[in-house]
């Protein structure tokens, strides 16, 4: 049975149109720490836990599926990371953050992400 979503959670993904968190498309194994990171950095805002969303995101270049991925998977991560910079200074909206790692999820699952 999988683990009930936080309220606060579920209120943001409501928000976002989103309906539940669960519903958006399922990260792969090697995904889930960077989408949970990059969840934690839209719930806080805060600098040092969007800090460790974009060290997660930068960890992406780390894995040997990096290596065979293609020009915009790379491309998708470079953006991402672009953007969590942003969020900490309210400079973009958290839909736009979300549809990133959904972005990001669909480049990359090809190449084994």
């Amino acid at each position: 049975m999988p683990k009930p979503m936080p309220l606060r959670s579920f209120l943001l993904a409501a928000a976002l149109g989103l309906g539940a968190w669960p519903a958006t498309a399922q990260a792969s194994p090697q995904l889930r720490p960077m989408e949970a990171a990059v969840l934690a950095c839209l719930e806080s805002s805060s600098p040092s836990t969007c800090d460790q969303a974009n060290r997660s995101v930068a960890a992406l270049r780390q894995l040997p599926s990096y290596a065979k991925a293609s020009h915009l998977c790379r491309e998708e991560i470079t953006e991402l990371q672009s953007v969590l910079k942003l969020l900490p200074e309210k400079d973009v909206l958290a839909k736009e953050v979300m549809a990133g790692v959904d972005d990001l999820k669909e480049a990359c699952a090809p190449y084994g992400f």
